[in-house]
C-alpha cells in the first residue's frame, strides 16, 4: 500500500525516465507514485524543468497512467516554486496544467545584488555567499525570511502538499550556522505549522537526505506539534533515482508511530483519504 508523491525524473534534475520509476515502484509493491518535477521558472536553472518540456512531461504521464492503471496509480504533479511576486502554486499556467495535486516549495528567496537568483538549496559556499550579500551576513534574517515566504505561500496560494518545510536547516550539518533549539527559531516553526493547520494542507516528511546524513524535513522534533495541530502527513522520498523511491520509509513510519501519529494521507486527483501506517507499510518489499 506504500506511496510516494515526490519524484524527479530526467525532465528536471532527476535521473532516468518516468517509466523506470513506475516499474521500480511496482517491484516494491507500491500502490501509487506521483511525479512532481521541479516546475519551470522564469530564469536559467540547472534543476528546474525547461518550460519547453512541460507539455511532453504532462503528456507522457497521461500515457503511462493509462498503460499501468491496472497495477499502480500514476499521479501528475509539479513541485512548484513560490517566488514572491512572480509565481506560485496558483499561477494560471499551473492551473492550466490540470495536475492531480501540487507540491509547493520555497527554494528561492531574494536575488543576489546583480539579480542572479539565489537558492537556499544550493551547496554551502553559494548559501553563505547569499547570506553575506543578500542578508548582510545575518543568518537569522535569512532564515526568518525563508519561513515568512512559506507562510505567504500557504496563506495566499495554498498547495496540496508542503515540500521539505524546514530545509533551510540542511546547512547546519556542515557547520553550526544557527541554533535549531533557539526560541526565535522554534517560534518561526510553530507559527508556520499553525498556518498549515489553519489551511488544512498536508506536510510531507521528506526523507531525501536521510540515508546520507540522517536528516528529515521536517525533523522528528516537530512530530509532536504535527500531531497536536492535527496536520495530515505523507512520507515522501523526493527521489531523484528509482533506487531511492522508499529511502527511510520504514524508519520514518516507526518514528511517526512513536509520536502517536497513526495515519498518513493518501492523495488522489483533487481529493484525499487516510490509511493507517501499518496498512501503508503492508506488502512492502523494501
Amino acid at each position: 500500500m506504500m506511496t510516494n508523491y515526490h519524484c524527479h525524473s530526467h525532465y528536471c534534475d532527476g535521473t532516468l525516465g518516468l517509466e523506470d520509476y513506475i516499474v521500480a515502484a511496482i517491484n516494491k509493491g507500491m500502490q501509487a507514485i506521483g511525479f512532481s518535477g521541479h516546475s519551470p521558472v522564469p530564469f536559467a536553472s540547472v534543476w528546474n524543468m525547461p518550460a519547453l518540456r512541460l507539455n511532453d512531461y504532462l503528456s507522457e504521464i497521461d500515457t503511462l497512467r493509462q498503460k499501468y492503471a491496472p497495477r499502480i496509480s500514476v499521479l501528475k504533479s509539479l513541485e512548484v516554486d513560490f517566488i514572491d511576486g512572480i509565481m506560485g502554486p496558483y499561477s494560471q499556467w499551473v492551473r492550466d496544467a490540470k495536475l492531480d495535486y501540487v507540491i509547493g516549495s520555497v527554494h528561492y528567496t531574494r536575488p543576489m545584488p546583480d539579480g542572479t537568483p539565489w537558492s537556499i538549496d544550493d551547496h554551502l559556499g553559494v548559501f553563505l555567499e547569499g547570506v553575506r550579500l543578500v542578508y548582510d551576513n545575518d543568518i537569522k534574517s535569512a532564515v526568518m525570511h525563508y519561513f515568512d515566504l512559506q507562510r505567504r505561500m500557504i496563506v495566499d496560494q495554498t498547495p496540496d502538499i508542503i515540500g521539505h518545510l524546514d530545509k533551510i536547516k540542511m546547512h547546519n550539518r556542515h557547520r553550526p550556522l544557527f541554533d535549531e533549539s533557539a526560541t526565535w527559531y522554534r517560534d518561526e516553526l510553530r507559527h508556520l505549522l499553525q498556518c498549515v493547520a489553519d489551511k488544512g494542507t498536508i506536510v510531507e516528511i521528506n526523507t531525501k537526505s536521510f540515508c546520507g546524513n540522517g536528516l528529515l524535513f521536517p525533523g522528528e522534533d516537530l512530530f509532536d506539534w504535527l500531531r497536536e495541530l492535527k496536520i495530515p502527513v505523507v512520507i515522501n522520498s523526493d527521489s531523484h533515482h528509482p533506487n531511492h523511491l522508499t529511502d527511510g520509509f520504514e524508519h520514518v513510519a516507526a518514528l511517526l508511530l512513536k509520536h502517536h501519529i497513526h495515519e498518513v494521507a493518501c492523495v488522489m486527483p483533487h481529493s484525499r483519504n487516510f490509511i493507517s501506517i501499518h496498512d501503508w507499510l503492508n506488502h512492502s518489499t523494501l
